[in-house]
Parts: structure tokens; C-alpha cells; sequence
């Protein structure tokens, strides 16, 4: 088993929102040899449900950054490291066409080795309201970015999943809200990938990037709010 060592220049690759988005590189690279996945405690909820159980992946609990230079001493090491210079200019999330790239795989590709829509199949899913809602997930911090209210519809009730939760068991909810309002986070990096019903609207303004708006890769049509 090799430990993956995922880098965009300087930067391990380990966010919740870049892992949901490397899935499909991991699973087209443990088919070469199977692979040890470095993992943020408080992503360990999410992440190893989103591979398929046949998948030649394993997890480790990373314990913070500095551990990952003594798990890749320890471990034989497939080290993916991306040149950000060579993606310059290029729309889209450029650290994870970097990635691919580094990995001589075509990042164009992607939604065909990936897993997601077919394993939320697999995870017991969370009761659906009977009531017309909202759905809000304020990040991986809720309360430090917030959802202005105003823009949401005021007959909807609003459902905020808690910090740190399975995030596959919603699947069912955010398919049946009647509209889904983000922020720049990793929730929307998988409602991209599993089916929506409902109107979708990005708050931009509730957590700044340094990526300018027009070179976000959004696969669905989403509301763009400043």
C-alpha cells in the first residue's frame, strides 16, 4: 500500500471540499496499486463514504499538517505534486487541474470514474420533511459564514446541517429542497455532483476568495449572489 501525497505547489490537498473533487482521481490511481489516504479528523465522518468498499483505499487519521511529512518517511509514497505555474490562466479550479494533470490524468474525464452519485445509494439517508424547505449549509463552520436570510424564500423552513456531519446522508434532503443557498465551501463541491430539484443560489459575499468569480467551475446553474 502507497500513502498519497497530494500537493498544489506548497499546499497538501486534504479540505474536504478538494478531496470530494480528487475522488475520482484516487479511485482511477488505486487501481495501480492500492493507496493510503491522509484525512482531517474532522472530515473522517465523510470521506471514506465516498468510496465504493471494493476500492483499494484506505484511511489515515491525520493528527494536523505536520503529520504528513512523518506519514510519508513512513509509508512508500506516490507522491501527485502540481506545478501551479503550468495552470495559470486555465478556467476552473485550477488546483485540481493541476492535480490531474500531475497525474497524467484527463481532468475532462473525471465525472466518469467518480463514484458519488452511486454510493449516497448506499448510505441510509435522512428523513425529508414534509414541509417545503431550504437548505443551508454554512460551511464547515456554521456561524462564522453566514447566509444573509433575506434572500431566501420566507415560507420555507431552513435546515442547517450541523458542523461535521456525514455529509452523504443528506443527499436525499438537498435532492428535495425547493431551494439550496451556499457559500464558497465543500457542500457545494458535492451538491454538484448528486442530483437537485430545487433553485440554487451561491452567496459569495458570506466568505471572500481569492479565486475571481468567473473562473469558478460550477457544473449546475447557480444564482450568483455578491
Amino acid at each position: 500500500m502507497k500513502f498519497l501525497s497530494l500537493k498544489w505547489g506548497k499546499e497538501y490537498v486534504v479540505a474536504m471540499g478538494d478531496t470530494i473533487d480528487c475522488v475520482s482521481l484516487i479511485m482511477q490511481l488505486s487501481k495501480k496499486a492500492p493507496l493510503l489516504i491522509p484525512v482531517q479528523a474532522h472530515c473522517m465522518a465523510t470521506v471514506p463514504s465516498l468510496f465504493p468498499k471494493h476500492a483499494a483505499v484506505d484511511f489515515v487519521t491525520m493528527r494536523n499538517f505536520a503529520h504528513l511529512p512523518e506519514l510519508e518517511r513512513e509509508y512508500e509514497t506516490l507522491n501527485i505534486h502540481s506545478d501551479e505555474t503550468k495552470t495559470v490562466g486555465i478556467k476552473g479550479h485550477n488546483d485540481m487541474i493541476g492535480l490531474y494533470m500531475a497525474a497524467n490524468l484527463d481532468y475532462s474525464k473525471r465525472d466518469e470514474h467518480c463514484p458519488i452519485p452511486t454510493q449516497v445509494k448506499h448510505v441510509v439517508q435522512l428523513k425529508v420533511p414534509t414541509r417545503p424547505y431550504a437548505f443551508v449549509p454554512e460551511g464547515g463552520s456554521p456561524g462564522t459564514y453566514f447566509v444573509n436570510r433575506k434572500y431566501i424564500d420566507p415560507s420555507l423552513d431552513i435546515i442547517v446541517p450541523p458542523k461535521n456531519t456525514p455529509m452523504l446522508q443528506w443527499a436525499s434532503i438537498i435532492e428535495h429542497a425547493t431551494e439550496i443557498h451556499c457559500h464558497i465551501t465543500s457542500w457545494w463541491r458535492l451538491i454538484d455532483k448528486i442530483p437537485t430539484r430545487g433553485k440554487l443560489f451561491m452567496h459569495h459575499y458570506a466568505r471572500q476568495s481569492s479565486i475571481p468569480i468567473n473562473e469558478f467551475e460550477f457544473r449546475k446553474e447557480w444564482e450568483q449572489l455578491l
